[in-house]
């Protein structure tokens, strides 16, 4: 198996942090199910390649929670990682809704899936799949954008996830108080678990970096008291320990990440 990621044009970059591909090798025996670790972003996905499915978009909801997805040899998905307080301007659905979820995009915006599929659907490779995505979310934007909860979001982001709540707020020039209720309204999560989600994401990439896992130092590193609350945060979101979870992301070959 083998994963990606891909950065959008500067015209994207309050709308999307990244574009991936997630593909199966034929020789993949099958199915296999396939843990999605949660990362605090909703996501769109394309299956582009499938024997058993038919082509069509999803939308995927904020979670801190992983999710585990069926796969099968040979299938290969396209999808968008949206910016945190971008769910709404592109989907013109409330994450809150979205929270925990994976729904037809026809079913949540029926025009925005007729212009996915209607591009994408000529689409023989990731990069021109994104060139499609990109097409189609230049011109789709319901909602302003909160400006103050999508710098809280880079702040929190930018820091690896170590951002204490107090900083993100005098940051942007909010208060707590406003900060938690606008980031839970417009990001589906609020500014700790959004942090929690990120800090993971961050110690996971730095994990891939290295060819021998010590888990004591991945913990300092990314700020974690000990390497028993690493462990704690890891079982808590991913359902799974140290070895187990390691084991599970080492089997995919990664290639670009977003730090």
């Amino acid at each position: 198996m083998h994963y990606r990621e891909s950065l959008p044009s500067s015209g994207l970059h309050d709308l999307v942090l990244s574009f991936w591909e997630f593909a199966v090798a034929e020789t993949v025996a099958g199915p296999h199910n396939h843990y999605v670790f949660p990362d605090g972003c909703a996501l769109l996905s394309y299956c582009g390649k499938s024997m058993r499915l038919t082509p069509g978009v999803k939308v995927i909801g904020p979670t801190i929670r992983s999710r585990v997805v069926p796969v099968w040899p040979g299938e290969v998905w396209w999808g968008v990682r949206l910016q945190p307080a971008a769910v709404q301007a592109v989907i013109g659905c409330a994450p809150r809704i979205l929270r925990d979820k994976a729904e037809p995009c026809a079913a949540i915006n029926p025009e925005l899936d007729r212009a996915l599929l209607c591009t994408l659907e000529d689409s023989k490779c990731f990069a021109d799949a994104v060139v499609a995505y990109e097409q189609v979310l230049s011109k789709f934007l319901h909602h302003q954008i909160d400006g103050k909860v999508a710098a809280a979001a880079r702040f929190i982001d930018g820091a690896g996830g170590r951002a204490k709540i107090e900083e993100v707020a005098l940051a942007v020039g909010l208060s707590e108080r406003q900060l938690q209720r606008r980031f839970n309204e417009t990001v589906g999560l609020t500014p700790k678990q959004f942090a929690r989600v990120r800090r993971l994401r961050s110690t996971t990439v730095a994990m891939l970096g290295r060819e021998l896992t010590e888990w004591a130092n991945l913990a300092a590193e990314a700020g974690y008291a000990d390497q028993s609350h690493l462990v704690h945060e890891l079982n808590a979101l991913t359902g799974h320990l140290p070895t187990s979870f390691e084991r599970r992301v080492r089997r995919i070959e990664h290639g670009f990440l977003r730090p």
